[in-house]
């Protein structure tokens, strides 16, 4: 009764999320303190049923993906040190300098809040009842997110505002892996740098590094992965390939969108990589193996769901397609900026390469 009343009821605000519920906890800890997970029967009803053996394939693959993705960044840690040679040691005063301007324009320019409160709700339930009880409980939306933010409750305790600040540290990371990023494609330490400077005021990433949804935490992880796709590019090595792979498949755990970036991965090795990988081996087998859970999870959550209700993802976005270029959804400036500097950009990867 406790969570139908919750789930019932839009309150942004951090402090309240349990409504007039809140009186009755103990302490600080706003997530219900539930003794056990919540069990299948209420949700059931509208979200796909998550027996045990689900959960564990979640819980494992999401684990082994961030596992892999960090064992296989220590493996590549020369590669990677290598680029940073590249921009100068100069360049990380000025982006450790960044990295602060950042979480101080989240702290003071935005306010925590919930803005997505059912979908935060599932991501953070999800995450206390796998720190507490070793599994997500009733639903998870985000495997990967979830189990940041458990990891993120075990050291600093079960509150929304851990939740949030582990959004805002991801969102100010992501300005030293959009430097890369752009160092990367152009060759140009000076427009990186410029372009990491916009993105610490951002208005759109500031306003939702304080919150405790997935699109900022996605980005974090899309642009490393990006990172890590421009780096077996310049130099093709099966370790690369690990890490491209494995990070890829975590960002996907963490919004299932993000399983474009295989794709992407694969066009760009045809058409910017020295030599093209091999669609088969150990890492395209490892990747396949990680992501089939969680794709079948999903999967079964988009039938269930958008029954009767909307049509299949994949005819929604042919049919949303068309209004890539509707001003009200982003201003015109974002696609003219886009086209611009991918064509530039382009220019500047063939004529360095």
């Amino acid at each position: 009764e406790q969570l139908k009343h919750t789930l019932c009821n839009y309150i942004p605000s951090p402090d309240n999320i349990l409504g007039r519920d809140q009186s009755n906890l103990q302490g600080k800890v706003i997530i219900p303190a539930l003794r056990r997970p919540v069990k299948n029967d209420f949700h059931g009803i509208i979200f796909p049923r998550m027996n045990y053996l689900i959960q564990q394939l979640l819980i494992g693959t999401a684990i082994a993906s961030l596992g892999l993705c960090l064992f296989w960044a220590y493996r590549c840690r020369r590669d990677i040190a290598r680029v940073g040679q590249e921009a100068g040691p100069k360049t990380f005063y000025l982006l450790a300098a960044f990295f602060c301007l950042a979480v101080l324009a989240r702290l003071f320019l935005s306010t925590p809040k919930h803005l997505l409160f059912n979908d935060e709700f599932y991501h953070m339930i999800a995450a206390k009842n796998l720190a507490l009880f070793n599994q997500f409980g009733y639903f998870v939306k985000a495997p990967g997110w979830s189990l940041l933010l458990a990891g993120m409750f075990a050291l600093f305790g079960v509150h929304n505002y851990t939740a949030i600040g582990a959004t805002l540290f991801l969102g100010a990371l992501t300005v030293l892996s959009v430097f890369f990023l752009v160092f990367l494609i152009l060759k140009e330490r000076r427009i990186a740098l410029l372009s990491a400077l916009v993105f610490v005021l951002m208005p759109d990433h500031v306003f939702w590094s304080t919150t405790a949804e997935t699109n900022v935490a996605s980005l974090f992880f899309v642009t490393c992965a990006a990172v890590f796709m421009l780096l077996y590019y310049r130099q093709p090595t099966q370790e690369l390939l690990w890490l491209c792979l494995m990070s890829i498949t975590f960002s996907a755990h963490i919004r299932p969108e993000n399983y474009f970036l295989f794709l992407l991965f694969i066009l760009g090795a045809k058409s910017m990589a020295k030599s093209r990988p091999r669609l088969t081996g150990a890492p395209w087998l490892a990747a396949a193996l990680l992501n089939l859970p969680f794709l079948f999870y999903a999967s079964a959550y988009n039938r269930q769901y958008f029954v009767g209700q909307a049509p299949p993802p994949f005819l929604s976005f042919l049919q949303s397609f068309p209004r890539i270029f509707d001003s009200s959804l982003y201003p015109w400036i974002f696609i003219l900026l886009f086209i611009t500097g991918f064509i530039y950009g382009r220019r500047r990867y063939a004529a360095s390469h």
